[in-house]
């Protein structure tokens, strides 16, 4: 994932979060929406992975132990 992407999706999500504590600004969305566009593909992916992460924690935390023993 390139600093550009890493940079796009942090500011995306300062936007967001400042759109909670303060009045709404549909320009900021609007602004907040062409980043996320520009650099969707590297957000889906990072999504993904952090899907996978949480099922394989939930997977491993609700396993019995007798499967991790061997």
């Amino acid at each position: 994932m390139s600093w550009f992407s890493l940079t796009g999706i942090a500011v995306v999500g300062f936007i967001i979060t400042d759109q909670f504590y303060t009045t709404v600004n549909i320009r900021m969305l609007i602004i907040a929406a062409i980043i996320l566009g520009m650099v969707w593909p590297d957000f889906k992916r990072l999504l993904i992975r952090q899907y996978v992460r949480l099922m394989r924690a939930i997977r491993y935390v609700f396993t019995p132990n007798k499967y991790y023993n061997k």
